[in-house]
């Protein structure tokens, strides 16, 4: 190697210089070839939770009268049968199926109990979009989804129907629970029982 290209490659590489005995310890701390360490990465930021849904509904029975704060949560009287389909922090996403509310309950308001129904589900494919703006108190909570969300029913309104037409649900793309109406709308079916 010439003088000349060892000239340059030294002024690009840095060469670690072995401290004296007599000199002062640099002021700032420096790692592998006398370059500077890096400072730590911040902390991350906690993350918002995510619901969980569960592949087989629950069953709890109200262990106290549940008012709900919004129309977002499930109205309950002490003894009503829950289904609760997921969580969410301390709440438990559920439907009730005496007065057909979905939504919200606290699990603090919650007992596991027995029940004798079983819960079948249908796992429907939106094709067509549905949007809702506003909840309303008498029907519950209107579920909305996207073409290509997958729609879990959870009870039928009448389940005899044919088609069947209106029920509660949750979309497993926003783990909204609510109620669903499939009148006007495109769908797969994916499975009955699933």
């Amino acid at each position: 190697m010439t003088p000349e290209l060892q000239g340059m490659l030294s002024s690009l590489i840095p060469t670690p210089k072995s401290p004296s005995p007599s000199s002062p310890s640099p002021s700032s701390p420096s790692g592998p070839a006398g370059l500077p360490e890096r400072a730590a990465p911040p902390p991350a930021k906690k993350t918002k939770s995510e619901p969980e849904i569960f592949s087989t509904p629950q069953h709890y029975v109200a262990k106290c009268n549940s008012l709900g704060g919004s129309v977002l949560d499930v109205v309950a009287m002490t003894g009503d049968e829950i289904i609760v389909c997921g969580s969410h922090n301390k709440f438990a996403l559920a439907y009730n199926p005496r007065n057909s509310l979905a939504g919200r309950i606290p699990f603090d308001h919650l007992q596991k109990g027995k029940s004798e129904s079983v819960v079948t589900s249908s796992l429907y494919r939106a094709r067509d979009p549905r949007t809702v703006q506003i909840a309303c108190r008498t029907d519950g909570n209107i579920l909305s989804w996207l073409p290509g969300h997958y729609i879990r029913v959870y009870r039928w309104d009448d389940p005899h129907a044919k088609p069947k037409k209106s029920g509660i649900a949750i979309n497993l793309a926003t783990k909204q629970i609510g109620r669903f109406y499939q009148s006007g709308y495109s769908f797969d079916l994916i499975g009955e029982g699933v």
